[in-house]
């Protein structure tokens, strides 16, 4: 399936701040290639360039996608301003995926390595310092790409987190 898809890049505060972090990982991490999508749509959607939008980090984690049968390092961020704009998008464009839903996350590894000793102790000391920290990041310059989805992105993180967030509300 061809989608349209509205995303948002870090700005260059963040960038830095991340940067900082992520000193010495035992893997690449391809910081100017992170992106939070707002919206996927097979319609024409038009960005906001202007926009700014801030998140706090959540828990750092590592998902298993059965559509890619790969494993991807996940940032899930608190922030009800992307949510506020990710509902604005899906009320004139209809989603191409996840129509009851939108969690805003950020892929810090796509495609992770298997996890050794080394990365499982950089995931932990990274997910500590960005729960620790609390900093607030910063998104911006809205933009849009085409991208081919032979299956639904992201489903298992979708199905995962959701539940979880079932589970805490139901205790």
């Amino acid at each position: 399936m061809i989608v349209n898809e509205l995303a948002v890049v870090p700005d260059a505060d963040t960038l830095a701040y991340l940067s900082t972090l992520m000193t010495g990982a035992p893997l690449d991490i391809g910081l100017s290639e992170m992106y939070v999508v707002l919206a996927q749509s097979q319609d024409t959607i038009v960005p906001d360039p202007n926009t700014v939008f801030l998140a706090r980090a959540g828990s750092l984690g590592v998902w298993f996608d059965g559509a890619t049968h790969e494993s991807s390092l996940i940032l899930p961020l608190e922030s009800p301003a992307l949510e506020a704009r990710a509902a604005e998008v899906r009320a004139y464009h209809k989603p191409a995926f996840y129509a009851d839903a939108y969690i805003p996350f950020m892929v810090v590894v796509p495609g992770l390595p298997p996890l050794s000793r080394h990365y499982r102790r950089f995931r932990n000391s990274l997910s500590d310092a960005l729960w620790a920290n609390r900093q607030e990041l910063v998104f911006e310059r809205e933009f849009v790409t085409i991208k081919e989805y032979r299956s639904v992105p992201y489903g298992d993180f979708y199905a995962s987190y959701e539940a979880s967030a079932r589970a805490l509300t139901r205790s």
